[in-house]
């Protein structure tokens, strides 16, 4: 796997290559190797495959790489919990503006 980070102009700033045994927990990235704390821009998991390295910081990523990445097989399941008790707030505050009872 590779992690490639892009700032807002979608201008690659770095790729770690030969990530395995990936974990993603909020903004932290940890691997068999090594790991990344803080991680505030974008950024896009992709196979060995994609034709990526080192020479390409500094170029635009490009929407087909995008499109290949594979960062949601990492997000911790506790983060996806998170994101549903949440939306479940966010559903009982609408039914209360409302009037309503919230619905399951």
């Amino acid at each position: 796997m590779k992690i490639v980070l892009f700032n807002e102009e979608d201008l690659i700033t770095d790729i770690y290559e030969s990530i395995d045994e990936l974990e993603i927990e909020g903004k932290n990235f940890r691997w068999r190797t090594g790991q990344l704390q803080g991680v505030h821009i974008q950024y896009a998991i992709l196979a060995d495959s994609v034709q990526l390295d080192e020479s390409n910081i500094g170029e635009k990523i490009t929407q087909d790489i995008k499109e290949q990445d594979q960062s949601a097989k990492f997000i911790f399941v506790d983060e996806i919990q998170q994101l549903r008790n949440e939306i479940t707030k966010l559903k009982t505050d609408l039914a209360e503006l409302r009037g309503n009872r919230p619905t399951p």
